[in-house]
């Protein structure tokens, strides 16, 4: 670990050094990553700001108007005079919004901040719009116009698409494709199914030339065979990743408070006023897939949730955003993500602002043990200044470094190796697998079934269905 609360990351390849080389023309770019509630909005002002920059926001519900305190966007009271682009720019009721034009307009935003002699900073925690950002997919076109330009118009009718429908066209269109994908996933499948019919490209086809490379296209990496390594990808822009981490357990804590702080600032109402104006059950797609509103629309069956039921929903379902969030962010710096990547401890602040709430004057567990009450002002001073020295003052460190031109890249032996994802996970993801116990529902890869397998619900059923099979006569 080196001073300041940095983690360097190391990259864990020298294919992913190679693959860095190339991009000495490229337009750099501040990447400010993290989970939900873990600061890094927060910390993309004041990047933004000490570097004379501008925000690109990467967060896919923050492009919508509305339901600014349900997905806790950033407020203009909190931007600190930072202009930010590509953020309320598509109505709330619209569902088809897609990831290539989110590009697109973060691409000109981009080249609209820099052209005015500013720093951009993209800040957000949706991973699948920051790689399709800064790495070029297998379904663009040789001129690098996003997934091949064209009429976009013209294919509309995809996005129109049910989930069975469209699920239904790519098991004729991509078989491979469709047996990874769960049926009710409407918005990978629709994607799927555009880059074959649209752009002539099975994803299964172009996923596995770049998973199961052959031989020798990339360094495995420690414990990984060859034909399990990862090509590096072609780079777009040439990044600097701060990625923002928190201690699970103290996030937990940080996301409890976040949700009550929300439910206090009119949530519930919030969403419903959304409902009287739209009154769409189609939670898969637009700003209805934020987390807060299927907890108190119900599921389709029902139209309202209990307010005690729908806050443990959310709870819940934010720290389970979180950690899906830093699963991904855990393949950063990696063999498929061959970024260089700089993670940022948060841990130490959250846990003073967390003990500042339960009135002590230091952290609940591990910093420490419970000093007593504290003065309101005395905790608040040392959540601050924990987050200067941990977080703030490292990560603008390292951006005046990156804007003036230095290679800001990991050093060999320090910090540690970001692992890709496991070979056999990635050999098996296009199993299925049917759970008999639980109504015949089907689990698409490895990963998927052993977290249904492991689950309470299943573990319930399982065991239900064995009693059942124990008192039946056997003939």
């Amino acid at each position: 670990m080196s001073g300041g609360g940095c983690l360097w990351v190391q990259m864990s390849s020298p294919g992913a050094a190679r693959s860095a080389l190339g991009q000495n023309h490229l337009q750099r770019v501040i990447v400010v990553v993290g989970s939900t509630g873990v600061g890094k909005s927060k910390l993309g002002v004041e990047v933004a700001a000490a570097l004379g920059g501008e925000v690109v926001n990467a967060d896919a519900m923050h492009v919508y108007r509305g339901l600014d305190v349900t997905t806790n966007k950033t407020l203009p009271s909190q931007m600190g005079g930072v202009r930010h682009h590509v953020m309320d720019v598509v109505d709330a009721g619209e569902e088809n919004f897609s990831v290539v034009q989110w590009r697109a307009l973060a691409d000109a935003a981009v080249r609209d901040i820099a052209a005015r002699g500013r720093v951009p900073v993209v800040v957000g925690g949706t991973g699948y719009y920051v790689t399709s950002l800064l790495e070029r997919r297998a379904t663009e076109g040789e001129g690098g116009a996003p997934d091949g330009g064209g009429d976009d118009a013209g294919w509309a009718w995809i996005a129109g698409l049910g989930p069975a429908e469209a699920h239904a066209r790519l098991q004729e269109a991509d078989p491979d494709m469709a047996a990874k994908l769960h049926p009710n996933d409407g918005r990978k499948v629709r994607r799927a199914l555009e880059s074959v019919l649209r752009h002539g490209v099975k994803l299964s086809d172009a996923y596995r030339a770049r998973v199961l490379a052959p031989p020798g296209a990339a360094d495995a990496g420690p414990g990984r065979p060859a034909a399990l390594a990862f090509a590096p990808p072609e780079m777009r822009y040439r990044p600097l990743v701060l990625w923002v981490h928190c201690a699970p357990e103290t996030l937990d804590g940080a996301l409890e408070a976040r949700v009550g702080a929300m439910l206090g600032d009119g949530l519930e109402a919030e969403v419903r006023a959304l409902d009287a104006q739209h009154g769409s059950r189609e939670f898969t797609r637009g700003l209805l897939q934020s987390i807060g509103v299927r907890e108190f629309l119900g599921d389709g069956r029902a139209s309202t949730a209990t307010g005690e039921a729908a806050a443990n929903a959310l709870v819940g379902h934010h720290k389970r955003l979180a950690r899906r969030q830093v699963k991904f962010l855990g393949q950063l710096g990696g063999p498929r993500h061959p970024w260089p990547v700089h993670r940022l401890d948060a841990t130490r602040p959250h846990a003073l602002a967390l003990a500042e709430r339960h009135g002590l004057s230091r952290p609940l567990g591990g910093d420490g043990v419970d000093g007593g009450e504290a003065g309101a002002g005395q905790v608040a001073e040392s959540v601050q200044a924990a987050w200067n020295r941990d977080v703030r003052d490292p990560a603008v460190a390292l951006a005046r470094r990156f804007v003036a031109g230095e290679d800001v890249v990991v050093p060999e032996g320090e910090g540690e190796g970001v692992r890709g994802p496991d070979a056999r996970a990635w050999a098996s993801l296009f199993t299925v697998h049917t759970c008999e116990a639980c109504g015949g529902r089907t689990f698409r890869g490895d990963g998927e079934w052993a977290a249904h397998t492991h689950s309470r619900k299943h573990k319930k059923r399982a065991a239900a269905a064995a009693r059942r099979n124990a008192k039946r006569p056997r003939v």
